[in-house]
C-alpha cells in the first residue's frame, strides 16, 4: 500500500513539472541540430552568379518535421540578391522554399530532415542562385535559434533549434564600367537627307562579358528614323541575343540584352532625317540612374555621358564633271545642281564657283559656255569663275548650273578638285538659308597622245614548263571622254613564244574577243605556230574595256618580257596608253625535272600484282605547276604490263588529276604541281598506280 501511494506521488510529480518547465524538458531530451551554409563558386565577377547551399545537419536519432528558417541575403551588407533563374534544389523532403528572383529573402518551411544513422548525421539542403553587384568580400548570416523544427524522441515530442550562426563569404570581383560613344556620318546633312548614327559600346574590362547590356537613345524634337531605319548589319559584335528596336519614323532606339567580349566594340547603326534645318545634339545620359544610360548584369554603366551633333541644312548641292577624264585641249562639262527640300520656292539664289588653281592653273572655264535650269536666273563665267544671280529653286525640286571646262594643249596629266564651301550659296529671300555641306567634284586631264589608262596585259600562267600552255590576255581600255574607232594594235610575242591556240588542259581554244568593236570590220589575226597577235578595225567605247584572249606556249627557257608599245597602237582619235604594256614569262628547264619510276615487287607470277611508283624530281627555285605525264606501259594487253582491276591510282602532286582505267596500258595525270627545290633539297612528288603482269 505504501509502495502504491509513494509510485504515485512520484508520477504526479514527474507530470506536474512537465507543466511546470516545459522548455527545460525539452531541450534535456534532445540533440541541438546545426545550419552550414557555403557558396560555390566563392569568387564571381560583378554580375555573375554562385550557387548558395543552406544545410540542416540532425545528428538526432529520429527525424526532424516542419523544419523552417529564413535567410536575410542583405544583412548587415547591400548587394547579395536571389539571381535569375533561382536555379532552386531542394533535398529537404516536404519542404517549401520561398526564393522569388531579384529579392534579398530565401526561407524553408515544412521540410523533413532524416534521422542520424550510426555516426552519420541525418542532413537536406536548399540550394539557390544568387549573384551581386556589390563588390567586396559579403558575408550572409543565419543567426542562432533561427532554425525551428519539430521531433518525436521515444514519444516524447521535442523542438529543435540551432545553437550557433551559419556564415558564408561572397567574394565579389568589381568589374571595369564600359564607354560609350556615338558619332553622325556625315554630320551635316541637307534636310530630307540620310545621315548613319553609330552607338559604340567598348568593354573596357579584359576578363569579363558585360551581359544583358541595353541602352535607350532618344532623338532630339526634329529628327527621326529614316527609311530603312537599319541596314544589313545594324549590330556588330553584340552578341547573338542582341536585339534592336528602331522603328522607321520613329525617334527612340534600344538595343537590348546584348553581351559585349572584352576589348571589344558593340556598334549599334541606325539612319537618321530630318525635314527640318538646325543644329540637333543627340545625347545618352552618363549612369547609373539616368534614363536612357547602359545597364549591365554586372552593374556597371558608362561613366561620362555620349553625345553627337547634326547639322541640318536647307539647301542640297551637288556637282560632277562629264566626262571625269579629258585629254589635254578638250572639254568637259561640270554640272550643279542644287535641290530644294521644302515648300516654298527659295527665290533670290545667288552662286559663285571658282577654279582651283592647284596643281596648276591650267583648267579654265570656256568662254560662254555657262547656262542654268534656275530661272530667271542669270548665269556668267570668266575663265576661272561660274556665277549665277537672281536664281530660283522650285519648292521640292532642284535646278542646274552647266558650264564647259577645259585645259591648253600642252597641259601635263594632273587632276583637279574643284569645291564649292558651305556658306557660299546665298538666298535673296531668306538669307539665313544657305548650303551646310561643301560640293566636291575631281577631274582628270591627261596629255595628248595618252589616255589609255588601266591598260594591261598578263599570262594565266607563270612560270610554265617547257611546251604547257598559258593564256596571254591584253585588256585595252578607251578613255571616258571619247570612243576609239579605226583601232589597231600589234603585238610581236618575245623570241620562243609561239601561239598553239590550246588551252593549259590540251583542249583546242580558239583566240576570245570582247568590246573591241563588230565584226566587220574588226579582224583578230592569231595564227597557230605564229609570234604575231594583230587587231584591226576594232571600236572600243568611251570607258570601256575591249578583251583579247589567246593561248601561246615556250620551249624556250628563261624569263622573256612581253611588251606592246604606244607605237603598236592606232586609232583615229590618236589615244595610247602613256607607257608600254609589258609581262614577263618564265619557262623552266626540262633539265629542272627529272622522272624515276619503281616497281615494288619487281617480279610477279602471270595475274600478280606489283605497285607502279612514278617520282617526279624538280631542282628549280620555283614549283612546276600544270605539269601533266603519260606513261605508256610495256608488252601488250595480253602478254604484258596493265593497270590493276583495282589501281588504287593517287599522287602527292597538288592538284594532280590521275586516269588509270583497269586492263588498260596508260597511266595519265594532269594538272599536277611539283613542288619547288628548297635549301638545295630537290621539291619531290609521287604517283602511285597498282597494275598486273600477264602472261
Amino acid at each position: 500500500m505504501f509502495k502504491t501511494i509513494r509510485s504515485l506521488f512520484l508520477l504526479i510529480t514527474v507530470v506536474a513539472s512537465l507543466f511546470m518547465y516545459p522548455l527545460q524538458s525539452v531541450y534535456a531530451l534532445a540533440i541541438p541540430a546545426e545550419i552550414n551554409k557555403q557558396f560555390n563558386p566563392i569568387l564571381i565577377d560583378a554580375g555573375g552568379t554562385s550557387v548558395l547551399r543552406v544545410t540542416i545537419f540532425n545528428p538526432n536519432t529520429f527525424p526532424l518535421t516542419n523544419a523552417a528558417w529564413t535567410d536575410n541575403l542583405i544583412g548587415v551588407q547591400t548587394g547579395l540578391k536571389i539571381a535569375n533563374p533561382n536555379g532552386l534544389n531542394v533535398t529537404c523532403v516536404g519542404g517549401s522554399v520561398i526564393a522569388v528572383p531579384d529579392t534579398t529573402t530565401l526561407s524553408l518551411s515544412g521540410g523533413i530532415v532524416p534521422a542520424q544513422i550510426g555516426a552519420v548525421p541525418g542532413e537536406c539542403f536548399v540550394e539557390i542562385n544568387v549573384t551581386s553587384t556589390t563588390a567586396g568580400n559579403l558575408i550572409n548570416t543565419i543567426p542562432a535559434n533561427n532554425l525551428k523544427a519539430s521531433g518525436n524522441d521515444g514519444g516524447t515530442p521535442v523542438v529543435i533549434s540551432n545553437t550557433t550562426p551559419a556564415s558564408a563569404t561572397l567574394t565579389v570581383v568589381a568589374v571595369v564600367p564600359p564607354t560609350l560613344s556615338k558619332g553622325f556620318s556625315p554630320n551635316t546633312i541637307s534636310m530630307g537627307n540620310v545621315s548613319t548614327l553609330a552607338i559604340t559600346i567598348n568593354n573596357n574590362d579584359t576578363n569579363t562579358n558585360l551581359t544583358g547590356t541595353s541602352f535607350t537613345d532618344t532623338l532630339p524634337a526634329n529628327v527621326i528614323l529614316a527609311t530603312p531605319a537599319v541596314g544589313v548589319t545594324p549590330l556588330t559584335n553584340c552578341g547573338v541575343s542582341a536585339l534592336l528596336a528602331a522603328t522607321a519614323g520613329g525617334n527612340t532606339i534600344a538595343l537590348t540584352n546584348a553581351t559585349v567580349t572584352p576589348g571589344l566594340n558593340c556598334v549599334v547603326t541606325v539612319n537618321v532625317t530630318s525635314a527640318t534645318q538646325g543644329v540637333y545634339i543627340n545625347t545618352i545620359p552618363a549612369g547609373p540612374g539616368n534614363p536612357g544610360s547602359i545597364v549591365t548584369q554586372q552593374g556597371v554603366t558608362n561613366a561620362s555621358p555620349a553625345s553627337a551633333t547634326l547639322n541640318v541644312q536647307p539647301i542640297n548641292i551637288a556637282k560632277q564633271f562629264n566626262p571625269t577624264s579629258f585629254q589635254a585641249g578638250g572639254t568637259s562639262t561640270l554640272t550643279i545642281t542644287l535641290q530644294n527640300l521644302t515648300a516654298s520656292d527659295y527665290t533670290g539664289l545667288n552662286l559663285t564657283d571658282t577654279l582651283p588653281v592647284l596643281p596648276n592653273s591650267n583648267l579654265t572655264y570656256v568662254a560662254a559656255s555657262s547656262a542654268t535650269t534656275c530661272a530667271p536666273g542669270t548665269p556668267s563665267n570668266t575663265s576661272t569663275t561660274v556665277t549665277l544671280t537672281g536664281g530660283t529653286i522650285p519648292a521640292n525640286s532642284s535646278c542646274t548650273i552647266t558650264v564647259e571646262v577645259t585645259t591648253t594643249a600642252s597641259a601635263p596629266d594632273a587632276t583637279y578638285r574643284n569645291t564649292i564651301p558651305p556658306g557660299a550659296v546665298f538666298i535673296g529671300s531668306n538669307p539665313t538659308l544657305t548650303n551646310g555641306i561643301p560640293a566636291i567634284a575631281d577631274v582628270s586631264v591627261y596629255a595628248i597622245g595618252t589616255g589609255m589608262a588601266g591598260s594591261v596585259k598578263s599570262f594565266s600562267i607563270d612560270p610554265i614548263d617547257a611546251g604547257q600552255n598559258t593564256r596571254l590576255r591584253i585588256d585595252l581600255f578607251a578613255p571616258a571622254d571619247t570612243n576609239l574607232t579605226n583601232f589597231s594594235m600589234t603585238d610581236n610575242l618575245p623570241l620562243g613564244v609561239t601561239i598553239t591556240n590550246i588551252n593549259s588542259l590540251g583542249v583546242v581554244t580558239p583566240p576570245a574577243i570582247s568590246g573591241c568593236g563588230a565584226i566587220p570590220p574588226r579582224v583578230l589575226t592569231a595564227n597557230t605556230g605564229a609570234a604575231i597577235i594583230s587587231l584591226s578595225g576594232g571600236t572600243i567605247l568611251a570607258g570601256a574595256r575591249c578583251r583579247i584572249d589567246v593561248w601561246v606556249t615556250s620551249s624556250t627557257p628563261g624569263t622573256v618580257t612581253n611588251t606592246i608599245s604606244p607605237a603598236g597602237i592606232s586609232n583615229n582619235e590618236n589615244r595610247h596608253p602613256s607607257g608600254n604594256l609589258t609581262d614577263t614569262l618564265t619557262v623552266n628547264s626540262a633539265e629542272n625535272l627529272s622522272v624515276t619510276k619503281d616497281f615494288n615487287p619487281p617480279t610477279v607470277n602471270p595475274g600478280g600484282l606489283s605497285i607502279l611508283t612514278i617520282t617526279l624530281r624538280n631542282t628549280y627555285p620555283s614549283p612546276l605547276v600544270n605539269t601533266s605525264l603519260t606513261d605508256n606501259l610495256p608488252g601488250t594487253v595480253a602478254n604484258g604490263v596493265v593497270v590493276a582491276p583495282v589501281p588504287n591510282a593517287s599522287t602527292t602532286c597538288t592538284g594532280g588529276i590521275i586516269t588509270a582505267i583497269p586492263a588498260s596500258q596508260t597511266i595519265t595525270m594532269t594538272g599536277g604541281t611539283v613542288p619547288s627545290q628548297a635549301g638545295g633539297v630537290p621539291g619531290i612528288c609521287t604517283i602511285t598506280v597498282t597494275v598486273q603482269g600477264n602472261d
